[in-house]
């Protein structure tokens, strides 16, 4: 199965309301790459979880292990914004896994810079 998306939404004075997308431990998540994308991780579970964001190569080929964020039970992480030449996949996307999906839910928002 494909990764399943995390819909990105832009910050506003206003103020948003980011929809969450449930996680999936088994296809993982994607979201598109914007300089000032934050992905926000929230874990009502009784245990804690951890997020991998997966790191591309680097310039001389070399793999590089995801980074790990764990998130504490029954809390909320914001991670990000994430180093293009470091997390910025092929396809435009940046690559999040979960090795457990049980109260995990994602966001991700962009504030944009004036």
């Amino acid at each position: 199965m494909p990764r399943a998306l995390i819909a990105a939404v832009t910050d506003s004075v206003t103020g948003v309301n980011p929809t969450p997308t449930s996680g999936n431990a088994t296809d993982d998540h994607y979201f598109p790459w914007t300089p000032n994308a934050v992905l926000e991780v929230h874990n009502t579970d009784g245990s804690s979880h951890d997020v991998d964001i997966v790191r591309v190569a680097d310039s001389e080929g070399t793999a590089r292990a995801a980074r790990t964020v764990a998130v504490p039970a029954d809390s909320n992480r914001r991670i990000g914004p994430f180093d293009p030449s470091v997390y910025l996949q092929d396809d435009g996307s940046v690559y999040v896994n979960l090795t457990v999906a049980t109260g995990m839910t994602l966001g991700v928002t962009s504030t944009p810079r004036t």
